[in-house]
């Protein structure tokens, strides 16, 4: 018979919030072995690893050469592949691999904890096997969301991704007009990358999305 885990999740969850952040993620490492506390531990654990490589300060360039940089997978989607960083044909790239599914998206964050307000996102993206079906949404880190025009990435080619503060648009009419432009007194505090494929195409298996040259101002 499995042990709960709880107490240990919550015992990393103590450690998490009196900054001991080692000691959490062993705690939850350790809570994430029970099935039954795994989803809450996972989430923690991604968010701290998610602080951990956040963004401080603008402009930030990515050029992956050895990491992600500060992009990690959403941890309800851990199982649909790797994210990492990869060289391919002498380019340092971000890969984010992923199953798509009917139904089902994927999802890529990055934290933004600079004082400047977002300006601008840049980045070149190609996909491997068949096109995706991409949107980048920013978070206020309040419930405030605010999503740009789903993109189509090719396969074979590159595509440069040119995104403007003004084409996102808030997806919450609760905070405001619904289709309102993101403000400059609208703190962004997540960038998302969403695989919208199985929701949006017929397309279906396994594919790789390639990051280069993110640029976030």
């Amino acid at each position: 018979v499995q042990t709960c885990a709880l107490p240990i999740y919550w015992l990393g969850r103590t450690h998490y919030t009196l900054g001991r952040r080692e000691e959490a993620v062993r705690a939850l490492q350790t809570a994430a072995q029970d099935e039954g506390v795994r989803p809450k531990a996972l989430a923690l654990l991604s968010r701290i690893e998610l602080e951990q490589r956040a963004v401080t300060s603008l402009p930030h360039t990515e050029t992956f050469e050895t990491t992600t940089g500060p992009f990690v997978r959403a941890w309800e989607d851990v199982d649909k592949g790797q994210l990492g960083a990869r060289t391919v044909q002498e380019r340092a790239l971000l890969a984010w691999d992923t199953t798509v599914r009917a139904g089902e998206a994927d999802h890529v964050l990055a934290a933004l904890l600079a004082d400047q307000p977002f300006a601008n996102l840049r980045m070149e993206v190609r996909a491997q096997s068949f096109p995706v079906e991409l949107r980048v949404t920013l978070s206020d880190g309040a419930g405030g969301r605010f999503s740009a025009p789903v993109i189509q990435v090719p396969t074979g080619q590159w595509l440069e991704v040119d995104l403007p503060a003004k084409v996102f648009r808030s997806t919450d009419a609760g905070r405001g007009a619904q289709g309102s432009a993101l403000a400059a007194s609208d703190r962004v505090r997540v960038i998302e990358l969403e695989d919208l494929t199985g929701l949006l195409s017929p397309d279906r298996g396994e594919n790789t999305l390639y990051v280069d040259s993110v640029e976030i101002r």
